[in-house]
């Protein structure tokens, strides 16, 4: 493909390398390809990949913290002693399980002004940076930004503010921007930053600008992480995407996978036709009519197994959507942390039910 587009990644929570990122999204790719019945598709020769990778500084600051918050971190979290405590208790009580260490302590490190800043900035460079150079080329490729999970939150607060005091969004805006497993609102109750459903962050409309051509933000059904202050502003031009499946990793992925399922994965949003096919067409790779698209979501149908497990996921729903009614400062965090232990077990009990 001549000019291939140009496709920014940003990861989610956890430990990631810039190779890691890039398989997971190539490998969805090829799979949701498959599914249209395209056996031999290579991502490398429809888009030219790129990542923004902030896990080597958030892995140096969980370190910090496992050694009971020495340095400058202490500060930056602002947390009583009594709470610092029980946060390292409960890495103890789950005999240092990768989830809480990375998945958790990645929230709750971005929700600390000195932590997300440093990062803010970084990113406000780099993608800047990258913005500028590519759309100032009238021949260059198109810019395609996919953020995922926590990197959802953090392309948000970044576009918001290049978009409002360093770049014009109609001369220097996006071609298309993808937030998968949207977490934005989540932080945004924290943070106190710009509110993803009435920000910049979204197409442009008749009446005003905003920071893309097209915008996709996606969610699935039963994706923990979109139960809570669920991502719900219906883009102009683009498409809120809603799936609703997930598939058995064990049987897709037989090395090195840990979890039978996972609708968090990355993987799995970008296998899925709803995502990764509308991914494609829109990017021009492929294209597809309504037939092809019924074909291929009846063969990914085909790999699926959502409904045994649709009322562990209801019960931990519940309990994530109870944390909107804690009260900020110490005490609500204390309460936010309870409440998340609590909705760890039930996980860890459904694991255990599946045998996973």
């Amino acid at each position: 493909m001549a000019n291939k587009p140009v496709v920014l990644l940003i990861h989610g929570m956890g430990t990631h390398t810039d190779t890691s990122v890039k398989e997971d999204f190539t490998v969805g790719l090829k799979q949701c390809m498959e599914f249209f019945g395209h056996k031999n598709f290579d991502v490398n020769d429809a888009f030219t990949l790129k990542t923004f990778n902030y896990s080597e500084y958030w892995d140096n600051k969980r370190g910090e913290f496992a050694k009971y918050l020495q340095g400058d971190i202490k500060e930056s979290l602002s947390l009583t002693p009594n709470l610092i405590q029980k946060i390292l208790n409960l890495t103890a009580e789950f005999d240092g399980d990768e989830f809480l260490y990375t998945h958790v302590l990645d929230v709750l490190f971005y929700l600390t002004g000195a932590l997300r800043s440093h990062q803010l900035i970084k990113l406000h460079k780099a993608i800047g940076d990258e913005i500028e150079a590519t759309i100032n080329d009238l021949n260059g490729p198109r810019l395609v930004i996919v953020a995922h999970s926590l990197g959802t939150a953090f392309i948000h607060d970044c576009l918001t503010q290049l978009y409002t005091k360093r770049l014009d969004p109609i001369s220097f805006g996006l071609d298309q921007l993808w937030s998968v497993a949207t977490v934005s609102r989540l932080t945004q109750m924290v943070t106190g930053m710009d509110d993803p459903t009435t920000s910049i962050v979204t197409d442009h409309s008749v009446s005003k600008p905003g920071v893309c051509k097209e915008f996709y933000p996606v969610y699935n059904e039963f994706d923990p992480f979109c139960w809570f202050k669920r991502y719900a502003r219906t883009p102009n031009e683009g498409s809120l995407i809603n799936t609703k499946h997930f598939r058995d990793l064990r049987k897709i992925y037989s090395v090195n996978e840990t979890m039978r399922f996972n609708p968090h994965d990355l993987r799995e949003y970008f296998a899925d036709p709803e995502v990764g096919g509308r991914f494609l067409a829109s990017n021009g790779v492929i294209n597809i009519n309504l037939n092809d698209f019924k074909l291929a979501h009846a063969n990914y149908r085909k790999t699926t197994f959502t409904g045994a497990i649709s009322g562990s996921f209801k019960t931990i729903r519940a309990k994530l959507e109870g944390l909107e009614s804690t009260s900020n400062g110490v005490g609500g965090m204390k309460a936010r942390l309870d409440t998340l232990t609590e909705i760890y077990k039930l996980i860890d009990d459904l694991r255990d039910e599946l045998k996973i």
